[in-house]
């Protein structure tokens, strides 16, 4: 097995709650540094993992390569800021290339909850992830920082550095997948940290979020949270999806995160890499041999009907973890394993390819089990090499069409180009929700930003040689 069980795990809100209120704290794992600039060690080893900048300098990996530094004395961690006060756009992180990419920009809009009477213009706080922590739905665990704005208004995206800030307390953001979520266990919850910059002598004596709530305007904060990332659309009208709810002590918070997300130690980080890098050369090196008609696999479909079950679930952690290849080491390879982590993000999104009907069908979800209709690693044994040649060539204009349903999808960034983009090249996979996030122009006009799902000159490399009527394939 090339890489152990998923440390992804979901919890609601009820089991937070329960673990906040009835169970004791343990003490975190304790390591007070100054803040250090850091190497790459993540993009060390192989060239063909290597990511590298445009002036050929190793990339660093601002999740892997910095560090968190938790302490239990001060409530001290390290973050590494994605936008401030100053910023026009949402920008978030990519953890398979460590890139910054833009969401969308930001513009005047008022609340959804329409609890705030004002407009919502920009954040007033630092929005940010701690290196090396996931959250509860294994996604980096965000942190708001407080204080010391000046700073964080006129960082580089492209300079990745870590900052000390204290915690404070806690909120949980809860998100509503599919509305309406009309019961509570409906909702998916996150913990986000809350933080105050410990350098801001405005911010020192500041330990909790009651004494925040007396520097700063926490009531904008949190409706703008609960906004930032836009709401469901019904109907022709948009619902809110995003909710803020409670608050937690500072204590609590930092050793919920650790408790309940999940904290890479160096080995473990080291050997996860290792891992992935083994598997993405046995998928390559195999694939290479059924091209030249040698090996084990005389076809690539009955490659692919033994590595699905085998490697299936290693292979779908791997792709969100660690990136496959570089773009500047083998252009063949990294296109290759862009397709591939397109078909795994059609299975992500529910959907399923049979091979028989040579179409993408939604898998849906079974209301009594929990469980997929059709079980993915089951699925292949009756596949062609033509038949799935055509799986691979229709994921990505899939993904595309499943982008305008409302619903969770994936869109593929080459190059963070957006008049209020990261211009960074990112050129990965990145997860979007489906909802909505309007912005008006002076006519009331709805204004939005087209960016392509997949460049449309990469062409996948077809593994049957004759030639195929298409048409008899459209199903």
């Amino acid at each position: 097995m090339y890489l152990g069980k998923s440390c992804q795990s979901k919890i609601s809100y009820f089991a937070i709650l329960c673990l906040i209120l009835f169970t004791s704290c343990s003490e975190l794992e304790t390591e007070i540094v100054q803040k250090d600039a850091a190497d790459p060690a993540w993009n060390s080893g192989p060239e063909r993992f290597i990511q590298r900048e445009l002036s050929g300098d190793i990339s660093i990996h601002p999740f892997y390569d910095l560090v968190p530094f938790s302490s239990k004395f001060d409530n001290g961690i390290n973050f590494f800021p994605l936008f401030s006060s100053s910023d026009h756009a949402f920008y978030d992180f990519n953890l398979s290339s460590g890139k910054v990419f833009a969401r969308h920009r930001f513009c005047p809009r008022k609340d959804i909850w329409k609890k705030h009477g004002g407009k919502l213009i920009k954040s007033n706080f630092t929005y940010g992830i701690v290196p090396r922590l996931l959250d509860q739905i294994g996604m980096p665990q965000n942190i708001l920082v407080f204080g010391n704005s000046d700073l964080y208004n006129n960082l580089s995206k492209s300079i990745a550095e870590s900052h000390r800030v204290r915690v404070v307390g806690g909120v949980l953001e809860q998100f509503c997948k599919e509305y309406p979520c009309s019961t509570s266990n409906k909702w998916i919850s996150r913990l986000v940290l809350i933080a105050v910059d410990m350098n801001d002598k405005e911010f020192s004596d500041v330990r909790d979020i009651p004494a925040l709530k007396e520097k700063v305007d926490w009531k904008y904060a949190r409706t703008f949270l609960e906004n930032l990332q836009g709401g469901t659309k019904s109907n022709g009208n948009v619902r809110p999806a995003y909710r803020v709810i409670g608050e937690i002590d500072p204590k609590r918070s930092l050793d919920t995160a650790v408790k309940k997300g999940h904290l890479f130690r160096f080995k473990e980080m080291m050997s996860l890499k290792k891992g992935c890098h083994k598997l993405y050369d046995h998928i390559w090196n195999s694939v290479s041999l059924v091209r030249e008609g040698k090996g084990k696999y005389k076809t690539f479909s009955k490659f692919f009907a033994d590595f699905h079950p085998e490697f299936g679930k290693q292979y779908r952690n791997c792709s969100k973890l660690v990136a496959g290849s570089t773009l500047n080491s083998n252009i063949e390879r990294f296109w290759f394993f862009s397709f591939l982590n397109a078909f795994f993000e059609m299975e992500n999104a529910g959907y399923i390819y049979q091979c028989t009907r040579l179409v993408w069908k939604r898998n849906l979800v079974n209301p009594f089990s929990g469980k997929r209709s059709i079980d993915p690693s089951k699925n292949f044994n009756h596949c062609t090499d033509s038949g799935l040649d055509y799986a691979f060539e229709m994921a990505p204009v899939m993904l595309k069409g499943i982008s305008t349903s409302g619903r969770s999808y994936s869109k593929f960034i080459e190059y963070d180009s957006e008049s209020y983009g990261g211009h960074q090249r990112v050129f990965s996979w990145t997860r979007w929700t489906g909802k909505e996030y309007q912005c008006l122009d002076d006519k009331g006009d709805k204004v939005t930003s087209v960016k392509g799902l997949f460049p449309s000159d990469i062409v996948w490399r077809r593994f049957y040689k004759k030639n195929i009527n298409r048409s008899l394939l459209i199903k």
